[in-house]
């Protein structure tokens, strides 16, 4: 009976052994392959950038929209939003140099529709009335507090010469002015009927409501400045 009672004895130890955890048998724990990619993924998802539409609203978080820069108070303005000028400058793809630009110009950017995928927050403190007429819009309220990818959308275009009035706007190589804008880009006295001026920025068809009236059946070509210069007569 003694041999096969140390036969019992000897099974049950193996037994036990077997079904004993990971680190009583001495082996390294892996984590599964599925729950580490499961959780890269989950990671992934939170970090994914809201793709917003152009003219579309801002919205605080991760988002990829597109805006034309524009110079502000202590750096740029994408569109709606304010970054600072080292945060943007250094994330600019290379220069895309248009007409009229020198190929050493370092704000090549002005004037051009970025794309841009950063972190957006929501400010607190809207624009004053005294700020530029470019800076006075409806959802000024964003700042980009980081930025991870900058594409060229459209680069800046240049259109030049002389300056005429046209129904509440100024009127240059076929586009209509905003005369606030004007002001804004030439300080401190704007512009004037003969100037010879040139402009960089993005050109927008507005459409009007079907009974007012507009140029160009129904369409308003508008220019948008990015920046201006007088041109010596």
């Amino acid at each position: 009976m003694a041999p096969s009672a140390n036969l019992v004895f000897s099974l049950l130890g193996l037994f036990a052994t077997a079904c004993g955890t990971p680190a009583s048998r001495g082996e390294t724990v892996t984590a599964p392959t599925a729950a580490v990619n499961v959780a890269a993924a989950d990671a992934a998802a939170t970090t994914a950038a809201t793709v917003l539409g152009v003219g579309q609203p801002l919205q605080a978080g991760v988002v990829t929209f597109t805006g034309m820069v524009v110079p502000a108070k202590g750096g740029y303005r994408i569109g709606d939003a304010v970054v600072d000028s080292a945060m943007l400058t250094g994330a600019l793809p290379q220069p895309v140099y248009t007409a009229g630009l020198e190929n050493t110009e370092p704000e090549w950017f002005v004037g051009a529709d970025l794309r841009v995928t950063g972190l957006l927050e929501q400010v607190s403190n809207p624009p004053s009335p005294s700020d530029e007429p470019s800076q006075r819009t409806a959802s000024s309220g964003f700042a980009l507090r980081r930025v991870d990818a900058v594409v060229v959308a459209a680069p800046a275009m240049m259109i030049e010469g002389t300056l005429s009035p046209s129904k509440g706007f100024f009127q240059l190589a076929s586009y209509l002015i905003n005369r606030d804008d004007l002001a804004w880009a030439l300080p401190p006295t704007g512009g004037a009927p003969g100037d010879q001026l040139r402009l960089w920025g993005q050109p927008h068809i507005v459409r009007c409501e079907p009974n007012a009236q507009c140029l160009l059946g129904g369409k308003l070509p508008i220019f948008v400045i990015g920046r201006a210069q007088r041109l010596a007569h």
